[in-house]
């Protein structure tokens, strides 16, 4: 594949400031300075290579936000307004190959992941969804098969809010599970079905949900395989939120 040159985020004048160190000594998390301004910030891993690296403006992420693999090639990017995911975000696989793209509106959308296997298939990993810059909604991990899910969460404005399940490879419920959670606090199951008849935003407790299988959220996977589809020759370091 064609190596892309992509936008410089941290602009090469800037003067940094460690800020994280690992237990060596080696940087972990560093802020970046223009004229006094903090204009970015960029982490390593603990071998030195560069991991993450995302653009700030009055304190908060605003621009261009880039993850790295280990071998240095883009793993995903995201763009961000005043501290919220809004534009496209793009999840890259083998060889830099864009697999999937998510819209976000200022905080607000579906996030997606998917994960690229060895003959070049793309299959749901992650599905979460955000309201104005928090989770808020259910958030699943997914087996390789698309049909069963082996974790599940429910947020509202981003506390755990809702039942969290896990499942082992065999789609039984593991030992522990399910757990039963309001504004955060871990309670027991007859609070919580207590709570479900005034609490509109509890997801009702029903048998069936213990079993692992999930309907997919396939309009979204079509929209998001499109858009990478789409989109595959598009510069991956053009993000800039007017997307």
């Amino acid at each position: 594949m064609k190596s892309i040159k992509r936008r410089r985020i941290i602009p090469s004048q800037a003067r940094s400031r460690v800020v994280e160190k690992y237990k060596d000594g080696g940087k972990r998390k560093a802020f970046f300075y223009v004229r006094g301004e903090k204009v970015g910030w960029r982490r390593w891993d603990e071998q030195g290579r560069l991991f993450s690296e995302c653009a700030m403006k009055d304190g908060l992420n605003h621009g261009p936000c880039r993850y790295f693999n280990s071998d240095g090639s883009v793993d995903w990017e995201v763009t961000y307004s005043r501290g919220k995911l809004h534009g496209l975000t793009r999840q890259y696989g083998i060889g830099g190959r864009l697999i999937g793209v998510c819209r976000m509106d200022h905080g607000t959308g579906a996030d997606l992941w998917f994960a690229e296997e060895q003959d070049g298939q793309i299959k749901l990993s992650e599905e979460r969804y955000f309201h104005e810059g928090r989770w808020h909604g259910f958030e699943r991990w997914w087996f390789g098969d698309e049909h069963r899910i082996y974790a599940e969460n429910h947020f509202v404005n981003g506390i755990l809010h809702g039942i969290h399940r896990e499942w082992n490879d065999k789609g039984n419920l593991r030992r522990g599970f399910p757990k039963y959670f309001i504004n955060g606090e871990q309670v027991t199951k007859r609070r919580y079905l207590q709570a479900t008849r005034n609490d509109v935003s509890l997801p009702p407790f029903n048998n069936i949900d213990n079993q692992p299988r999930r309907p997919p959220p396939i309009a979204l996977m079509q929209e998001s395989l499109n858009l990478a589809a789409t989109r595959a020759a598009d510069r991956p370091g053009r993000l800039d939120g007017r997307e």
